[in-house]
């Protein structure tokens, strides 16, 4: 048993590196709380910005601890689960606090009623939803016609002007009942869903040009979207100095274009360093580990073969 343990720790350790390349593998961040208490998570999968009423927002140890690092307002971070449905786990570099999930990077708890969601297929089929059409006869006469040898381009939604891959047009040589939802943009173009292909989730092809990769942003597709501030989090210490409440659009290149977001101001930097100082609690944070990144299956699998060592 333990040479069988020997071989199949560092299989299992190179399968959870290797996974999350693919698309429809669950990622399971390098944190204790969620390795006890991952039964009662709900996969998340989604980017978020920070949006404190203090400008920051508090990413505990656990959602059990005191112990909490401030992130200014307006980060971009991977929720990969949610505790309860209202508890988020990111990771982030401990020294510049941006987001991050490399070996050394801190795993931190936020309170989802601080957070937005980044506008994503999700968002768009929400905001669209009764122009979506889901007719059985319309799907099956949706049609993809493509060239042999050719890019075929998957877009995140349409109007995006975002490529989430490139693909050669062999890669739908036997795909059958491809889309599951068809839209048609303000310009006219059908589009086509996809909620699954090859190991591939949630992406649009434009059935009338498949071949282009540079179709152009469309705003029309897209909400403008104006967020407030979340409601302030019980137990938050007095901020010393901090911005007046106002609303300021965020500048990031990796936001959709066509859309604005606007959070509330960052704290200044008086104001995080105090925001740390009060919550710091009993002491600092510790790197979630070494290694790469796991999923569950692995976790499960190495924790049922030390079970059986032992």
């Amino acid at each position: 048993m333990k040479r069988l343990f020997s071989l199949l720790l560092p299989a299992a350790l190179l399968c959870a590196l290797a996974l999350p390349a693919a698309a429809d593998v669950a990622y399971l961040p390098r944190d204790n709380f969620i390795e006890t208490h991952w039964a009662d998570c709900s996969y998340e999968n989604r980017w978020y910005y920070t949006n404190g009423t203090e400008g920051y927002v508090l990413a505990y140890k656990s959602p059990e601890s005191d112990e909490a690092t401030p992130l200014p307002n307006g980060g971009k971070y991977y929720i990969s689960n949610v505790y309860k449905g209202k508890w988020g786990v990111l990771e982030y570099d401990k020294d510049t606090l941006e987001n991050s999930m490399v070996n050394g990077s801190v795993s931190g708890w936020v309170k989802m009623s601080e957070m937005v969601a980044d506008y994503d297929n999700e968002s768009f089929m929400a905001d669209h939803r009764k122009e979506l059409v889901y007719e059985h006869t319309a799907l099956e006469s949706a049609t993809l016609e493509l060239e042999e040898d050719q890019s075929v381009y998957l877009y995140k939604y349409p109007g995006s002007g975002e490529v989430r891959l490139e693909v050669q047009s062999d890669w739908f040589r036997e795909a059958s009942d491809l889309f599951s939802a068809l839209f048609t943009d303000p310009a006219g173009r059908s589009w086509g869903y996809c909620s699954y292909h090859y190991g591939f989730r949630d992406f649009w092809i434009c059935l009338d040009d498949p071949h282009n990769g540079a179709l152009p942003p469309d705003e029309n597709c897209v909400t403008i979207v104006t967020r407030g501030a979340a409601p302030a989090p019980s137990g938050t210490p007095e901020p010393t100095e901090a911005p007046a409440p106002s609303e300021a659009p965020l500048p990031s290149p990796t936001a959709a274009a066509g859309k604005t977001v606007e959070l509330t101001p960052a704290a200044d930097e008086q104001t995080l360093k105090q925001a740390a100082k009060d919550n710091r609690g009993s002491g600092p944070y510790i790197a979630a580990g070494a290694g790469g990144v796991a999923v569950v299956a692995a976790a499960v699998l190495i924790a049922a073969l030390r079970k059986k060592k032992n």
